[in-house]
């Protein structure tokens, strides 16, 4: 069977998605993978990752993180695949598959509806409002609809409306590379991400300005990249908390699991529905650590940290609140050695081969 992915980027480039698409092709002999995906290079060509054949198109510009090639309808056509697996929000890419099923294209459709499009500006509502036209027919004429959570199902106006053909499927985690070690470096507190607004990063710089009042050992390691590192290292500089907040900036998938061995609290501070799932969090939990996450509503980030079993869930966008929990967590090892073994327990049931077997079976 030829199952064909539809995804804005493909590895090396580093996110959910990508990692999400990446886990499902590589453990699967049965079925011909073939992704489709943009990239910065200046041609069209295909590549190899293992068996998968992957085809990049020249991305020709970017708008709000959506990346927009050429068309791409007579490739699916020549390339007549069984499946068409689509990763929304991808507005470019959800019209490209649109039109080939309008013109008659083969194949069935399975949609992994990743997240909706936050209203962070008039711009997103209008682009919202031009997606009722495109990907609401597309969902109605696809197969199958898989949501990462039910509580993305239930406050998702795209996925309620094609209710009756979404299948829960979480995002799995790799459970023997991400494990405990049983080595930790006291005080030491992680968040893992992409440096973007919707991370909401400002309020764990102004949660650490709270906790350096009353406890002076510890310290915060931000891992990732992106458009919000310049705002916040300025910002933790005129807070003069250089000596508790370290930028890491980014690392590679090796490195990756130190930073979660060598931690005793991981934190992710989001504050929109763009955090669907936080697969960071559930690598943290995996790898046997308790998580502070925060309560946003209709996300599936506290459904996946359960407040008082694996971790501690505080509400968005209070520092304080934030604070709080991090002293209770840094305070209190028995706390903390329990919610993490409970964390790497729910994690086991995330596993990418369970996840997998699950996704493919939908095929």
């Amino acid at each position: 069977m030829k199952v064909v992915h539809l995804t804005k980027y493909f590895y090396p480039y580093k996110g959910g998605i990508e990692k999400y698409v990446m886990e499902i092709v590589k453990r699967s002999k049965k079925h011909q993978f073939i992704v489709i995906a943009s990239s910065d290079d200046k041609r069209i060509h295909f590549n190899r990752f293992g068996r998968v054949k992957v085809l990049k198109l020249p991305r020709l510009w970017t708008v709000f993180h959506a990346p927009f090639t050429l068309p791409f309808v007579s490739v699916l056509r020549k390339l007549n695949p069984d499946i068409i697996h689509l990763h929304v929000p991808n507005p470019w890419f959800e019209f490209n598959l649109l039109v080939y099923k309008l013109l008659g294209g083969k194949g069935r459709v399975v949609v992994t509806y990743h997240s909706d499009i936050i209203n962070y500006t008039p711009f997103h509502l209008l682009l919202n409002i031009s997606r009722i036209f495109l990907l609401i027919p597309l969902l109605i004429i696809s197969d199958v609809v898989i949501a990462t959570s039910k509580n993305y199902v239930q406050s998702s106006i795209f996925l309620r409306s094609v209710r009756k053909k979404v299948r829960v499927i979480p995002i799995g985690v790799d459970e023997k590379r991400f494990k405990p070690t049983g080595r930790e470096n006291e005080g030491e507190i992680l968040f893992v991400g992409r440096l973007f607004p919707y991370k909401g990063l400002e309020y764990l710089v102004l949660a650490v300005g709270y906790v350096s009042r009353e406890k002076k050992n510890f310290v915060v390691k931000i891992v990732g990249e992106g458009k919000e590192r310049s705002k916040l290292e300025k910002m933790v500089k005129d807070m003069s908390l250089e000596k508790w907040i370290k930028f890491e900036g980014g690392v590679d998938e090796e490195e990756i699991t130190r930073y979660y061995n060598s931690c005793c609290i991981f934190v992710l501070p989001s504050i929109h529905r763009s955090e669907a799932f936080g697969i960071a969090q559930l690598e943290a939990m995996s790898s046997g650590k308790p998580v502070i996450s925060t309560r946003i509503k209709g996300s599936g980030v506290p459904w996946v940290n359960q407040d008082g079993v694996t971790g501690l869930v505080v509400p968005p966008r209070d520092p304080e609140r934030l604070a709080k929990a991090i002293l209770n967590l840094l305070g209190n090892n028995v706390m903390r050695k329990k919610m993490g073994k409970n964390a790497r327990k729910k994690a086991l049931s995330f596993s990418w081969e369970t996840i997998a077997k699950k996704t493919i079976k939908v095929y």
